[in-house]
């Protein structure tokens, strides 16, 4: 899973030695690198949804190298989104965290946000308007004991990009078994994923359980380079103008 982390070099080539210019120089290029984040940015919002506020913190602030300026992407998420990545198995990453448990079989409880009907968004998932019913009665910090008829609810397969790899892999129980209905406290702000349940991975999951299926290359940042070609020549001639 590894790759280098993207960034996007701008550098200034001056003809000539008119004095207005060299003086402008700084200026100029830190027009140049705030125009090129923003269009980043702005390209990011536009085409990214539940990943999107993780990508846009990815993008860093310019930073002067010389005569250039660097605008760096860092972690691993962002640069996975921006440049691809191939299915992987996630146990690993979550058996390795400080967080998992245990010594002799280390486990990891992931959490799942969950939405009730109707709320707005697109992400955390929306529970079934029936499941919902129940979950609602739910007293804050209590666990729902899903009844037998609705376990098939949401069981699905995850299916990876490289079946000859990872194979098929089918839930063996609800996402919807042990919905926790989250505490709230006085002043906290209120939203959709008022909801959460758990899954539980250990060095004993099936080798297909926790399979992600990758990400397919966004080039966020070679939109935007595009975006920017077309204006930078007009905002430049009116910083020299102003």
């Amino acid at each position: 899973m590894g790759f280098k982390f993207a960034k996007w070099k701008i550098t200034w080539v001056q003809k000539g030695n008119l004095p207005n210019v060299k003086r402008m120089m700084p200026t100029l290029m830190g027009v140049a690198a705030d125009l090129a984040r923003n269009e980043w940015i702005k390209v990011a919002r536009a085409n990214l949804r539940t990943s999107k506020d993780a990508y846009i913190s990815g993008i860093q602030e310019p930073e002067m190298q010389g005569k250039n300026v660097v605008i760096k992407l860092s972690g691993w998420l962002p640069n996975a989104l921006e440049q691809g990545l191939g299915a992987f198995d996630m146990k690993p990453g979550f058996l390795g965290s400080p967080k998992a448990h245990g010594l002799q079989n280390k486990y990891f409880n992931v959490p799942f946000q969950l939405r009730a009907p109707g709320s707005a968004g697109g992400s955390p998932p929306v529970m079934p308007s029936s499941v919902y019913a129940l979950a609602s009665k739910l007293k804050a910090g209590q666990s729902l004991n899903l009844p037998k008829k609705y376990e098939g609810y949401g069981l699905r397969s995850r299916l990876s990009q490289d079946l000859n790899r990872w194979g098929n892999y089918t839930w063996k129980t609800s996402p919807f078994q042990g919905v926790i209905k989250e505490k709230r406290f006085p002043g906290q702000l209120q939203s959709g994923a008022q909801y959460k349940t758990f899954r539980r991975v250990s060095k004993n999951s099936a080798s297909s359980s926790w399979i992600h299926p990758g990400f397919q290359a966004r080039n966020l940042m070679e939109k935007a380079v595009t975006n920017y070609e077309t204006k930078i020549s007009n905002v430049v001639a009116q910083a020299l103008n102003s």
